[in-house]
């Protein structure tokens, strides 16, 4: 284009002339614009062509195709195909069901509207589908006596001769008074026993139109009633008041029939009526609902010498109730030779009995028996013996004579055990059946009924207890409780830690539910905290990294670190670590920092200082190597003979007695509440057992102090000479106990031992004697004892190193004792 030169610009169909950078058009923009080419070679004027949209689409009642929906916009060339719902075709068509819907030029076009089809004279059309023609018309051979309500709602009921019903429309049928609906499928049966059809009132049913065809599954027949059915089978029914009438058993709507009760039954306990008429009306009852109810005999009354079944006393017998009497000893049933029991039944009002040897009921009682009895071998009915416990059925109620025998059955939970074996537990394996014999002392049997029991271990469940232990009898409980932590079957901290187990007829507990670890609510990082790697004892911790949660479970823990420059509160400690302990969490904390720049690490701190440290505040410590920052601690070990205490205490020993502390870091200091300080000793006299002992001063030293052992008269210690002193002295080690040095006897030396005057040590006698032994001296030539004439001999008693007695030998001895010349 040369300047000044202008240019028409078209846009295309679906689109209009919009401004430079518009996404869309509107219906009012123009289809066209001009251009012109200016003196700087640009054009003036110049827009775009932008799509124009024909908006959503929207039809009710219609059906679209998947990929319509509702807040779509649709553009140039774009369709949608729509669909008539059925029972409806395109207007003006006579089958097409369809039709296309397309935007063009930002408008809508194809739009067209659905209409019903309808059916001719009740037939299909030939769209195969449309109206129904009238229900009443229809089916007048059938429904004549039928009301129909069109649609829903509260519509009164109607008849419908004429008006035809759409396809899918709905109608209620409600038969006549005398009639109730039928299933189709029993057509032409022409009765109805009232069937019960969920949602709808007695004598409706429901019918719809479906492609011009009438789905009725029920239609309308004459109400019977079954009188059995209704009042039960004690008693029969007649047309009318006499027994010569013939019987029947159904009647129907407003039909009458009179009914008698059975021998044995009756309309009432207090007033006899013979007769009762029943009418069949509306949904197949019958009026009035009077049925037959059985005769009743009473109480059992009193049986001379004979016992009543217990189940039966005080019990109001009915129609063919039955008890059974029992005759005491030495006496049997009247009219008969050796029945002991008879059975007494209830029968038409009254009590009649019969027995094993006389059947036909009659009026029975107990009699004294007049007999020797020889003939009689028979034991009484085994339900009446209180010795056979827990027996639950037998194999005969006939009369057992003796030497015959019988089976019975325990009682579920029960098992047929020796009568001696009262004392072990009975399980499972054992039998359920034993015999018992009659002998002419009565039933007897080396079985009796016990309760089994179910074995009972701790073994048998993890992370609990359970108590009792060993067994646990039939319908008996244990406790089983859950090691705190867990809990059963959940891991719910707030649920009980015991469940109760029942021991069943299977000699098994009942199932225990497994012990689950009990989990702690989880928890949000802690502000300003890492967690370390390093988890307590090698378990996983929950955490969701999206969240930053962390949930433990019980004895579970995590370690975290207060990131650069952070503390905990009130401390200038940086790590700390959270626990859970049976479903509670502890240690939470969050991490601040301070300002005041008061939180300092121990810097330069080794081995060496703290040893050096030790003459000033801790004289006997031998530290561990390394550095250390704020919070963190060195181990301390204190040398043999000193434990981590305070100076105060005066009770660590080296049973008690802890080898080491932590010094902890704490702003800038090694500090501890505790030092090494000497043990304390055991006492001298508990530790060495000495009875010898006289005293022991102190009686409590320290590790290196000394005490003072003084040992009793005439003992010496073991490293002293007679002569020496009595005591010694010995440190307390490092152990806590002594070097030992025993207190013994003195030792008298009778060869350097002084002696009385006139004596010495017999030949006989040892060279040796202790204190408190005695030894053997004699007189020199010529001296005899003060005491005895003539004795020339006698003992001297070692007393603490010396001799004991003196002027033993001090007589001359006279003239006849010796055998001279």
């Amino acid at each position: 284009m040369r300047l000044n030169d202008t240019k028409t610009i078209e846009c295309a169909t679906g689109y209009r002339a919009a401004a430079v950078g518009s996404s869309l058009a509107t219906i009012n923009d123009p289809k066209s614009f001009q251009v012109r080419c200016e003196s700087d070679c640009s054009y003036s004027g110049m827009k775009q062509c932008a799509a124009l949209p024909c908006g959503t689409y929207s039809g009710l009642g219609f059906q679209y195709d998947a990929e319509w929906s509702a807040g779509r916009v649709y553009f140039q060339g774009e369709s949608i195909t729509v669909s008539c719902p059925m029972g409806y075709v395109v207007k003006g068509s006579k089958c097409q069901k369809s039709f296309v819907v397309g935007c063009a030029d930002g408008q809508f076009e194809g739009q067209q509207s659905c209409v019903q089809v309808s059916c001719v004279n009740g037939s299909n059309s030939s769209c195969g589908e449309g109206f129904c023609p009238s229900f009443y018309q229809t089916f007048s051979d059938e429904f004549d006596q039928v009301l129909i309500e069109a649609g829903t709602g509260s519509n009164s009921l109607q008849k419908l001769a004429n008006d035809v019903v759409p396809h899918g429309q709905q109608v209620l049928v409600k038969c006549i008074a005398t009639h109730a609906p039928t299933p189709i499928q029993k057509y032409p049966q022409d009765w109805s026993d009232c069937p019960y059809i969920p949602g709808y009132a007695p004598g409706t049913f429901p019918a719809s139109c479906n492609d011009c065809s009438w789905n009725r599954p029920w239609y309308c027949s004459m109400i019977r009633c079954d009188l059995h059915g209704l009042l039960g089978s004690k008693m029969i029914f007649y047309m009318a008041k006499d027994p010569a009438s013939s019987s029947v058993d159904y009647i129907y709507y407003g039909q009458s029939a009179f009914g008698k009760c059975l021998t044995g039954y009756t309309f009432s306990q207090q007033n006899y009526t013979e007769y009762v008429q029943y009418t069949c009306g509306y949904n197949c009852t019958v009026n009035p609902f009077k049925p037959c109810i059985p005769k009743e005999c009473g109480k059992v009354p009193p049986q001379l010498h004979a016992s009543v079944d217990s189940n039966a006393v005080d019990k109001v017998l009915v129609e063919g109730d039955k008890v059974t009497i029992v005759c005491m000893s030495g006496y049997r049933v009247n009219g008969t030779t050796c029945d002991s029991y008879y059975t007494l039944s209830c029968v038409n009002g009254i009590f009649l009995g019969t027995s094993e040897s006389s059947q036909s009921p009659r009026i029975m009682a107990c009699e004294a028996f007049d007999g020797d009895g020889s003939q009689c071998n028979a034991c009484p009915p085994i339900k009446n013996q209180k010795d056979f416990l827990h027996i639950s059925s037998w194999s005969s109620d006939l009369q057992i004579r003796v030497n015959q025998s019988i089976l019975v059955q325990c009682e579920q939970g029960y098992r047929s055990v020796l009568a001696e074996l009262q004392n072990f537990p009975v399980l499972c394996n054992e039998s359920q059946q034993h015999e018992i014999s009659c002998t002419q002392y009565g039933w007897q049997s080396r079985y009796v009924c016990r309760k089994i029991s179910c074995p009972v271990s701790s073994s048998s469940f993890q992370f609990s207890t359970i108590e009792p232990t060993g067994h646990v009898l039939f319908n008996q409980s244990a406790n089983l409780t859950c090691n705190m932590g867990y809990r059963p079957g959940t891991s719910d901290p707030s649920e009980s830690r015991l469940q109760i187990l029942r021991c069943t007829e299977n000699c098994d507990l009942t199932q225990a539910q497994t012990c689950q670890r009990a989990v702690c609510e989880s928890f949000d990082l802690p502000k300003y905290a890492v967690a370390l790697e390093k988890i307590d004892q090698n378990v996983l911790v929950n955490f969701n990294p999206d969240a930053y949660k962390f949930q433990l479970y019980h004895d579970q823990s995590i370690l975290f670190n207060c990131q650069n420059s952070f503390y905990l509160p009130n401390t200038c400690n940086s790590s700390f670590r959270i626990s859970c302990y049976d479903g509670v969490l502890s240690g939470f904390q969050d991490c601040f920092r301070y300002q005041d720049g008061t939180c300092t690490t121990c810097k330069g701190v080794t081995v060496a200082n703290i040893s050096n440290a030790r003459a000033i505040s801790y004289p006997h410590a031998i530290s561990s190597t390394g550095m250390f920052d704020n919070g963190e601690f060195v181990h301390v070990t204190c040398m043999d003979g000193y434990f981590a205490s305070s100076s105060a205490q005066f009770d660590v020993t080296c049973e008690n007695g802890v080898s080491g502390y932590n010094l902890v870091c704490s702003n800038g200091t090694f500090v501890s509440n505790v030092s090494c300080n000497a043990a304390t000793c055991v006492p001298y006299l508990q530790y060495s057992l000495d009875n010898n002992v006289l005293s022991v001063v102190p009686s409590i030293v320290k590790y290196q102090e000394y005490v003072n052992v003084t040992c009793k008269y005439g003992y010496r210690p073991s490293s002293t000479l007679p002569s020496s002193q009595t005591w010694f002295s010995t440190p307390c080690l490092s152990n806590c106990g002594y070097n030992i040095s025993i207190c013994q006897r003195v030792v008298c030396n009778l060869m350097e031992i002084s002696l009385p005057l006139n004596t010495h040590i017999a030949p006989e006698s040892s060279k040796i004697a202790r204190h408190g032994d005695n030894f053997l001296v004699e007189c020199d030539f010529g001296f005899s004892s003060t005491e005895i004439i003539c004795q020339t001999n006698g003992n001297l008693t070692c007393d603490d190193g010396k001799s004991l007695q003196e002027g033993l030998c001090q007589a001359n001895i006279p003239c006849g004792c010796g055998t001279g010349p």
